[in-house]
């Protein structure tokens, strides 16, 4: 266990990772100003800053599944100008307020911005209210936010709606929600405010409005998406034949390539009408034409939704990623010939497998995943799926807990390369004998 003593003066990016850094040590701030210091993959918390200039204005970055929480009133922040967090693919920062909320004194105000960034976001802030009341708001504008970013407010169960409905909460470039904390010191009629003004499309917000409580819980909001998932007439092989999704039951075996037959520990759908394909086009499911994949995978026309992915098995694989077998989500191979967007539909009903571990199961006779229990999903799925889920597997609740794939993930930019390799080669992403 080390001790990390850092300057970050104006204009120096500092960056903490596996090269200077592991579980265990301590981090002590020596000096701060208008720096950068950006945390790169390893878990950081911010333990002391001895000097820190007044009315600077510092950035702290998390990337690559980095963590740094840090506390505003332990460490003297308050003495700053203003704050910016980026969260990134996978991280997460957490602001603690302190022990004392910010009031007067504090030169940060109520205005805070985050942004998130990157190619499969699924970025988390979270925010720490004073245990003793803040004087006034603190508004959080959160910018870039895409499917699965979320910010949570911890220790708050009454995070909602700034407004007496959803149209009411959208001013047509922002969704504003609100928390409400308790009385200053006991004073009635004077509490501490939590804003969040949250940039969104008018298509965004349709997604959301027709679904609020599958994106806002008591205490978190997550930007609207959809779950992987499979649509009405997919064939599942299982222990008695392919069966259609829609026929299936929670018990049923099904053949898995890793495991043999496994039980189906929940199932869930989801509909998507005309009205809402036409507002948010990026539901619509894609469309893999029989063969496309390669040795005759899929044996039908398979439709799937865009973030579901495919397992890929080729010697590019290989080549690119150091296995031969990938996961890839379907919307990053619409560079092969045979895979688009299925854009005739009039409507889609969405349907998600669980199993104990995640698998790969056959569907019209091509590999493709089951639900995939890692953070992203989860934060999907609303706050009634996931009180069921977690009586069926307690284990979700744990914080640490490593959700494990049952193969690689391309994610993003890496994906669509990928793609655009098979096509310029015109080989197949199946390939049986390699």
């Amino acid at each position: 266990m080390a001790i990390l003593n850092l300057d970050i003066l104006d204009g120096e990016t500092k960056t903490i990772d596996s090269t200077n850094w592991t579980d265990g040590d301590t981090l002590n701030i020596t000096a701060l100003s208008s720096g950068t210091l950006v945390i790169d993959g390893v878990d950081v918390e911010i333990d002391n800053a001895a000097s820190i200039a007044a009315l600077s204005n510092p950035t702290f970055i998390a990337q690559n599944g980095g963590s740094l929480t840090l506390d505003k009133g332990a460490l003297g922040l308050s003495v700053l100008s203003s704050m910016n967090f980026i969260v990134k693919d996978d991280s997460d920062i957490t602001l603690r307020e302190g022990t004392i909320g910010g009031g007067i004194a504090d030169n940060l105000g109520g205005n805070i911005s985050v942004s998130y960034e990157g190619e499969n976001h699924t970025g988390t802030f979270t925010y720490k209210p004073s245990s003793v009341a803040l004087l006034g708001t603190k508004t959080f504008t959160l910018n870039g936010m895409q499917e699965t970013d979320a910010f949570t407010v911890e220790g708050r169960t009454n995070l909602k709606l700034d407004g007496s409905d959803a149209d009411d909460a959208y001013d047509g470039t922002h969704l504003s929600l609100v928390s409400k904390g308790s009385a200053l010191l006991g004073l009635v009629g004077v509490s501490d405010t939590i804003k969040l003004k949250i940039p969104m499309t008018a298509d965004e917000f349709a997604l959301f409005k027709a679904d609020p409580d599958a994106y806002l819980t008591s205490d978190t909001f997550t930007f609207p998406g959809i779950l992987k998932c499979f649509t009405r007439g997919t064939l599942i092989r299982t222990v008695r034949g392919d069966v259609p999704v829609e026929e299936l039951a929670v018990g049923d075996l099904v053949m898995t390539r890793e495991n043999g037959p496994q039980p189906i520990r929940w199932i869930a759908s989801r509909k998507l009408d005309a009205f809402a394909l036409s507002v948010c086009p990026k539901l619509r499911p894609i469309r893999i034409r029989a063969g496309a994949l390669g040795q005759h995978s899929p044996t039908h026309d398979l439709r799937v939704s865009p973030q579901h992915r495919i397992l890929i098995r080729s010697s590019i694989a290989r080549r690119m990623f150091g296995t031969e077998e990938i996961l890839v989500a379907a919307k990053q191979l619409l560079d092969i010939d045979g895979i688009d967007v299925a854009s005739d539909l009039a409507g889609i009903e969405y349907f998600h497998l669980m199993f104990d571990a995640h698998e790969i199961v056959i569907s019209n006779g091509a590999e493709t995943e089951s639900l995939f229990t890692g953070p992203e999903a989860l934060r999907s799925i609303g706050r009634a799926a996931f009180r069921e889920l977690v009586i069926l597997f307690p284990q979700l609740r744990q914080s640490d807990r490593a959700a494990v794939s049952a193969r690689p993930f391309a994610q993003g930019r890496k994906g669509r390369k990928l793609s655009a390799r098979h096509a310029k080669n015109q080989q197949p992403l199946v390939t049986l004998d390699m």
